[in-house]
Formats: structure tokens, sequence, C-alpha cells
């Protein structure tokens, strides 16, 4: 009895399990993440650039997103190493629409991760701006080191810091410019007195897609993707004149100094130097894959960014003097005083003479330089930072931290006009031309150059007698602007002065002067005086 007793439970227990509903487990849906898209990516505090940099991500990186701000902007994410934070978005590529992204709302407050000791190659440039010790630094060649320099990796990396950093310039320190900043934010369109904008002259068909464009006397040149040869643009009646061969394969950037265009030839590593009318005037082989080249008092200063390197080039003898490793990754150059400054990806600063001697290395506050431009009146140089959406300009005559911009768009190509003080800064995708005045930083415009969007790769514009020539690749044509200056934006930032500065840029057709002029008001001190713009039409 007791065995058909045990058999129907044991029956029992069948069938309930076999009736009983079936449980579904549904696996949690992965979490959304983002691949950073530039070599260095600030983690902020909150989603804003004047927030401090808590720590970076690195190009490749992947970061998991726990939310969004409003607007989608803004990232908060955290990555492998527990570095939580908010990122930019344009500069990471998602794995779900930014829709699928739900809004963070917290009040916790971000602290950077505990992160291993940096390398030598690598701790300067990495330090974000905000802590303790982000001063810009120097190091120079003669300076004894307290400490023997970490040993060379494979290629050329960035230069050890200097173990005993000491501040550029007199004084003891550079001011912080997260520090020196007003409360309001700088930025576009939030209290900011306008500049005055450039008015747009005409634009000129080009036929082709313009990778980078130079100046030289009252000529344009303007390199196409994939070509030898340099279309001609007459600068006084902005029109088209035909095209100048070279004898390069395909350039991969081009420049003029001493009269002469320097043509860089990509494919077969040489510098090509040829008369405004295309007449060959010698040719350099290069030791490796030039890139950017700029020239001054007799000498050419080649770039070689997978080299880590730089050449210098005799245009006498036409022979290369030296080529100097100077670290990782060099992207732009400018020359001044017969000196080059090179602007590299990591944040810092190369400066090399004309007899191939590294003479100093600036550390800067900002990563991933992607576009400078100089003025050698005063010994300025500005730097764009497409990471940061920053502009800074150093001052090479005392190596300080003049001024900085922050941005709403990411910067690309820079030009300088030193009759009006103003900076402009070409925006990645050659749609957007922001005007930043050099003595006010809280004077800003911003205008739309262009509706196709392209690419800039930071030789998109060039000022030439105060017009304003913006590339666009996407449109194939150049824009031409007229520089100007307002009443008001004189009188706010200018003094009385007895010199009269003469624009030549639209003779014969039009004449426009800035002039100097002390009012009568009365009887009114001259310190009272005011300048005031004056146009004829002829």
């Amino acid at each position: 009895m007791g065995r058909i007793l045990y058999t129907l439970f044991l029956l029992n227990v069948i069938l309930v399990g076999l009736l009983a509903p079936a449980t579904t487990v549904h696996a949690a849906p992965p979490s959304p993440y983002a691949v950073v898209q530039t070599p260095r990516l600030n983690v902020r505090a909150a989603p804003s650039t004047q927030a401090p940099v808590v720590g970076q991500v690195t190009e490749g990186e992947r970061i998991t997103v726990l939310g969004r701000n409003g607007e989608g902007t803004w990232l908060r994410i955290e990555s492998a190493g527990g570095l939580s934070g908010w990122v930019y978005t344009e500069l990471t590529q998602l794995s779900v629409p930014i829709t699928a992204i739900d809004v963070y709302a917290s009040n916790e407050v971000v602290r950077a991760a505990p992160t291993q000791a940096p390398s030598a190659a690598t701790s300067e440039q990495a330090r974000p701006i905000g802590q303790s010790n982000t001063e810009l630094v120097v190091n120079r060649q003669d300076t004894p080191r307290s400490a023997a320099p970490a040993p060379a990796a494979q290629g050329n990396p960035a230069p050890a810091p200097n173990p005993d950093p000491r501040p550029i310039g007199p004084g003891s320190s550079i001011p912080n410019p997260d520090e020196t900043r007003q409360e309001e934010p700088v930025a576009v369109g939030d209290k900011l007195q306008p500049l005055c904008q450039p008015n747009q002259l005409r634009t000129v068909s080009l036929g082709g897609q313009p990778r980078m464009i130079t100046a030289l006397d009252d000529r344009l040149y303007v390199a196409l993707a994939n070509i030898g040869s340099l279309l001609v643009v007459d600068a006084n009646m902005d029109m088209m004149l035909g095209t100048s061969r070279t004898s390069a394969s395909r350039i991969g950037s081009v420049t003029a100094g001493d009269d002469y265009l320097y043509v860089v030839d990509e494919e077969k590593e040489r510098l090509v130097i040829t008369s405004r009318y295309g007449a060959s005037r010698g040719v350099i082989d290069l030791p490796a894959r030039p890139g950017p080249v700029a020239v001054t008092d007799g000498r050419a200063f080649v770039l070689h960014p997978q080299m880590g390197a730089v050449s210098i080039v005799d245009l006498n003898s036409k022979t290369t003097i030296a080529t100097l490793s100077i670290g990782a990754d060099p992207r732009q150059i400018v020359v001044i005083s017969g000196r080059a400054f090179i602007g590299h990806a990591a944040g810092f600063l190369s400066v090399v003479d004309g007899l191939g001697r590294r003479q100093e290395q600036l550390h800067l506050p900002v990563n991933d330089v992607v576009g400078m431009t100089a003025n050698p009146k005063s010994g300025m140089i500005y730097i764009a930072s497409g990471a940061d959406r920053r502009v800074v300009a150093v001052d090479t005559n005392t190596w300080t931290l003049a001024n900085t911009w922050d941005l709403e768009l990411m910067p690309s190509s820079l030009a300088y006009n030193d009759i009006t003080d103003h900076l402009f800064v070409l925006d990645r995708t050659s749609q957007f031309v922001t005007v930043l005045s050099g003595a006010d930083p809280k004077r800003v415009s911003v205008v739309r150059v262009s509706d196709q969007p392209g690419r800039d790769e930071g030789r998109g514009l060039v000022l030439l007698q105060s017009k304003l020539y913006v590339m666009h690749p996407g449109a194939d044509h150049l824009s031409v602007w007229l520089d100007r200056t307002c009443t008001g934006e004189l009188a706010a930032t200018s003094k009385p002065s007895t010199v009269a500065h003469t624009r030549t840029d639209l003779a014969p057709r039009q004449v426009e002067a800035r002039i100097g002029v002390v009012w009568p008001h009365g009887g009114s001190s001259p310190d009272q005086a005011s300048y005031a713009n004056v146009t004829a039409t002829l």
C-alpha cells in the first residue's frame, strides 16, 4: 500500500510541474555606449566647457553612457577605469540614437577616479586645466634636469616634461584661464557685445574640391585634392586666372614666402619651389613623408608628422641643414623672426631656429591642436584646440598666456587681421566663422559663411589686405568677405592715435580707411578723442 501511495505522489508532482505556466526570462538590454573619436577627450564635472576637467579618455576607448543632458549635447559617462563625468556628444560615436538615451538628472558631485601614475611622455600634456600646476611650462635645452629622462619609446614620443617646472615669463605663475574667467561663461549669445561682422563681397567658383589656400602678393593659390596643379585667383578682381602647374605628383601642403611658392609633394617626398607664374626654381628631396611647411628668412621648415620631426632647408643652397626630432604628431606650424613654432596634437609647442636647434618646448593648456596663426609684429601666436573648443593666445616675447576664448563651435583654421585686431576662426565644417577681438574676449560674433558642410583641414582661411577668403570644400568655391570695424567697437577698444591705418583692399573700385579724428566737442581735451570710419566711393 505504501508503494502505491508513493507512486501516486510522484505522479502528482510531475503533473503539477507540467501544467504550471512557463516563466520567460528576459535578458537585460545592453547599456548604451560611445566610442571616443578624438585623440584626447576631456571628462568634465558638469555639462559645460566652463566645468573643471576631472580626467580624460582617449581615441577608440569605449565608454558606458549613463545619460545625457536635456539638449543631448553632453553625455554622462563612465569609463572602464572608473572615471565618470560629462563629455561632449559630438566628439563621440554613439551605439544608439541620442533620443534613446534617458536624460540624466543628479546633483552628484563628479570627482576624478584614482588613476595610475602617468608616464613621463604624457603626464604634462594630459594634465587638466583648473588644478594646481597647470601653468605654461617651458623646457629649455640648456636647462639641467633634476632627473634622468624616461627611456625612449618606439617612434617619437612627446618629450619628457621638466621634473622641476618653471613658469614662463616674469612672475611666479601664469593666471589659470578657468580661474580668471568671469562668472558668466563667455559663450556665443550669452551677454556678449557683438563685433562688426564682415560683409560678404562675392564668391569665386573653383570647379574642384579645394584642400588648402595661400597668398602671394596680389594672388591666391588654391590646391585641389589629388592633383599637382594650383588654381590661381586674382585678389584685386576676385576672379579666376587659370592654373599654375607644378612638378608635384600630389600636393600635400603649399605656402608662400620670399617671392616664391613652396609646394610639398607627398607622393615623392620632396619640396618643389616655383615662381608665382609656375616656373620651376628647384626641387629638394626630403628624408620622410612631408606635411605642413613654413618659410622665413631663407629657411623652409617642413614637418614630418609620421616621423615626429622637422626638416630645416637652406633655400639658398637648396640643401637640408638638419632633420630634428621634436616629439609625436606635429600638426601645425607658424614662423616669427626666423623661428618656427610647431603645435603638436598632444598640446605642446616646439620652438626651432633656423640652424636646426630646438630652443624651447611649451606645454599648452589645451589638447588636440588643429589650427595656428601668428601676428609677427607683436609676436603673438594663436592656437586652436578642437577637443577643447578653445583658442589661446601665447605671447612669445614673455612666454605668457595672453588670452583664452571658449567657443561654441569646433575650431579649425585661424586668420588674424592686425589692422582691426580681429581673429577669425573657421569651424570644422567650413560653415561658420567666429570673429574674436584680440583686446576684449567678451566681444564675439558668429557669421554663417556656407550652407553646405565640408571638412576643413586647418588651412582654409587667408587674409589679404583686410579681405578674408574662406575655402568651402563642400561647395567647391571661395567666399570673399570684407573685414571692418564699427564706431562703437573702436570707441570701446581703441585709444586716440595720430596714425592713420589705410586700407587698400577695394581699390580702385572703393577705398575704405580708418582715420584717427579728434573731435572739438567745445574744447574737450585730447583724451576724449574717438575714431571714425570714413568710406568713399570713387
